[in-house]
């Protein structure tokens, strides 16, 4: 954590609020013994957070999974964009740097200069130390991470307990493991089995640092804690042999497959962090009614940028990671949210809120292969209203700049799609170029969805057919 005064001051990215245990306790406490700079980004934009790590020389990063794999995917991305030749600089750069090959097998992407060209990208090459905690982080990013140069360990902590172990080793191969270290001095770990394994059940822990009470809607109770004091974390983990422990995932996250084995959901959603235009995701387990089990779901929020075309794309690339997946995991379904993912304190999707919207069968939340009904007008058949709906669906669409999945086709343009009048103009004048039709001045305002302007369209097409006859 420490390391010589030769190496400069003491500068840390104050990026994680200071009401989270992980931000109180690492970034802010820690380092007040040692004398430090706190430098706060005026966002945690991606952009911002990179700028201003370079611009003030940031020695040390700590943040939470979310953060540590969107810049692994940031960099596999450039990698890939930049053709095979960078690609397999920085595979051979991340092979060197975690002692997979040889100094002579990486040839130059062992060279410092190499490294530093790609730090100087990201965070600046003045980091010395990082850490990740409050989640799970995949065994990926931290040799992405660590193979860049970038010393990323895992750590372990509570609002309940504080922070209570960090991964120390020197050894890059200890590092990649992903273990959140061996208890902190005066904290003891124990493990309550939940299976076959003695080593793999809830987290229990006891420490100094562990709250004495609770103070909800006003009512103060006593910590919740054993006989011999300790607090149920209610996190899954596992020891090895060197009493090391590593975090499974949540227990009231885990799902039941019908063979009875449990599937922790932050394994399964590494394999899709890395699709296009997905800003947030999560797996789950939505219970089978009138059964135990539970099918595995995968919600994706995307960004706005999606059209239909890419949509498919998302779609297909979804099916092809399923046929991979481990422990014969199947996904029963995915879901596309219309709203973005509730996150806690910015960080975590919270997937009990999901699993109860979607269990309450919540319109929030649709069928990633599910067609949208048409709806029928009173004089029109069928096949007439939908050669007028998909056009129409795709100016708002274009004008709204959201991906059609999120608009109703009876939403309203102002007050559900958030759009105004110097935009409703423009609909109306791409609504009639596209069909070649004048709307009414005395219907503007009057259309105010898809389902209006669809039925507008049908019975002005169909009057100037009349005419046309005649």
């Amino acid at each position: 954590i420490m390391y010589p005064k030769n190496y400069g001051k003491i500068k840390i990215l104050a990026m994680i609020p200071f009401h989270h245990i992980f931000g109180f306790v690492a970034v802010f406490l820690w380092y007040t013994f040692y004398g430090k700079t706190l430098v706060f980004p005026s966002s945690n934009a991606p952009s911002e957070i990179q700028s201003i790590c370079q611009k003030a020389g940031v020695s040390h990063v700590f943040s939470v999974p979310l953060f540590w794999d969107s810049l692994a995917q940031t960099i596999e991305r450039k990698a890939a964009l930049g053709g095979p030749e960078k690609q397999e600089l920085l595979d051979k750069m991340i092979g060197y740097n975690t002692g997979r090959i040889t100094k002579e097998e990486a040839g130059m992407s062992a060279w410092t200069a190499a490294k530093d060209t790609v730090q100087k990208m990201l965070l600046g090459n003045k980091v010395r130390f990082c850490i990740s905690g409050g989640g799970y982080l995949s065994k990926e990013t931290l040799n992405i991470m660590n193979g860049i140069g970038y010393k990323l360990y895992n750590g372990y902590g509570m609002t309940e307990i504080g922070v209570t172990s960090v991964e120390l080793s020197m050894e890059v191969e200890t590092r990649l493991k992903g273990r959140i270290g061996k208890p902190l001095h005066g904290v003891e770990y124990k493990i309550i089995p939940n299976g076959t394994s003695k080593n793999v059940g809830e987290l229990v822990v006891k420490s100094p640092t562990t709250h004495i009470r609770e103070i909800i809607n006003g009512v103060e109770t006593p910590a919740s804690l054993d006989e011999n004091g300790f607090f149920k974390t209610g996190d899954i983990a596992e020891v090895d042999a060197t009493n090391g422990y590593y975090i499974r995932g949540r227990i009231k996250d885990i799902i039941i497959n019908s063979d009875g084995e449990n599937i922790f959901p932050d394994e399964l959603e590494i394999f899709f962090k890395g699709i296009p235009h997905v800003t947030h995701l999560c797996v789950l387990g939505v219970s089978i009614k009138n059964s135990q089990n539970e099918n595995i779901v995968l919600v994706l929020e995307l960004d706005n940028q999606v059209d239909d075309e890419q949509l498919n794309i998302i779609r297909e690339q979804v099916k092809e990671i399923s046929k991979n997946l481990p422990h014969k995991v199947t996904i029963s379904n995915t879901y596309l949210s219309k709203n973005k993912l509730p996150l806690a304190n910015n960080m975590k999707v919270k997937r009990f809120i999901i699993k109860k919207a979607l269990e309450s069968k919540s319109k929030d939340f649709v069928s990633i292969d599910v067609k949208k009904e048409t709806k029928t007008f009173e004089g029109f058949d069928k096949e007439t209203v939908e050669k007028i709906l998909a056009p129409v669906r795709k100016i708002f669409s274009k004008i709204l700049i959201l991906p059609a999945f999120k608009i109703d086709d009876d939403a309203h343009w102002i007050n559900d799609l958030g759009g105004d009048s110097m935009s409703y103009v423009e609909l109306i004048k791409d609504v009639q170029e596209e069909f070649k039709v004048t709307i009414p001045e005395e219907q503007y305002g009057q259309l105010t969805c898809i389902n209006d302007f669809v039925l507008q369209i049908a019975q002005l097409l169909k009057a100037n057919e009349k005419v046309e006859n005649k």
